[in-house]
């Protein structure tokens, strides 16, 4: 999606950079189906998940950061209000970290929660936006006709409200989500929906996410039985794992200015609004 204030780009340089990058893995075929799909505009903004990983891979080396993979925060020690270091899990146990400014990307506000920061979860009523999971299908036969507004479109959504309509489906979303992809003839849904359900509860958390897989074996098998293209169409992605909604109804520190905590704000200002403002 697109994200400016006025015209210009909240995600320069930084995003803009990882997208090009994104880009050089791409074969001849692909940067040109992608272009005569999607356009210069929207094309750069379709993702390969494999290859944003091995470009953010390349940014951080370039950028001389040293990336722990595999740890997991596990606890974090402060003293006088400030962050001391961080104990991190991995294979081979516990193990302590330290630094001079400490991000919270997690996503949930653990480690702002951890350190002592007011946490908000969801909205006055203290519920989040719905949760979801995104899955890919190919191959499949897609109509030579505008992805977005063309009449294959408007025969998925009716049948999918048809179908909602018959209980075959149970997913409460309104309408059929769904993106073109890089690779030609597949599909990217995002027609999951899970709502009433706590990210930061574990037990509600894994239901919400056996709730989301079902959803998507009723699609696939809805999609394969019922809708023109989809006949051998087979998940060859999913996501990793079941997505949590960012503010303004999701899991965030309190905003820089209503923040309760006196820890080192001048190191750690710039980063705890990761989880309202894009980095």
């Amino acid at each position: 999606m697109l994200n400016h204030l006025g015209e210009e780009s909240m995600d320069h340089p930084l995003y803009s950079e990882w997208v090009t990058r994104m880009g050089e893995y791409h074969s001849h075929n692909t940067a040109a189906y992608v272009q005569k799909k999607m356009g210069p505009k929207w094309g750069k903004l379709y993702i390969n998940k494999f290859y944003a990983a091995l470009s953010a891979e390349d940014m951080l080396k370039a950028a001389g950061v040293k990336v722990l993979y595999e740890h997991t925060l596990f606890d974090t020690i402060t003293e006088n209000g400030k962050i001391s270091a961080l104990i991190l899990h991995n294979r081979s146990g516990l193990t302590a970290v330290s630094g001079e400014v400490y991000i919270d990307a997690s996503g949930d506000g653990v480690l702002a929660a951890q350190a002592g920061c007011r946490i908000e979860v969801g909205n006055d009523e203290g519920l989040c936006q719905p949760m979801t999971w995104c899955f890919k299908v190919a191959p499949v036969d897609i109509p030579d006709e505008d992805f977005w507004r063309g009449e294959w479109r408007k025969e998925i959504q009716q049948a999918y409200t048809e179908a909602k309509a018959a209980g075959i489906l149970s997913c409460p979303r309104e309408n059929v989500l769904m993106f073109q992809s890089t690779s030609p003839s597949t599909v990217h849904f995002n027609t999951t929906r899970v709502v009433l359900h706590d990210p930061l509860d574990a037990a509600s958390y894994q239901e919400a996410g056996e709730i989301a897989r079902e959803q998507i074996r009723e699609f696939l098998f809805w999609l394969r039985d019922k809708v023109r293209g989809f006949k051998h169409a087979e998940i060859v992605s999913m996501g990793q794992q079941l997505g949590v909604r960012m503010p303004p109804s999701g899991v965030r520190p309190a905003t820089l200015y209503n923040l309760h905590c006196s820890m080192c704000l001048s190191s750690l200002g710039s980063v705890l609004k990761v989880n309202s403002l894009p980095l």
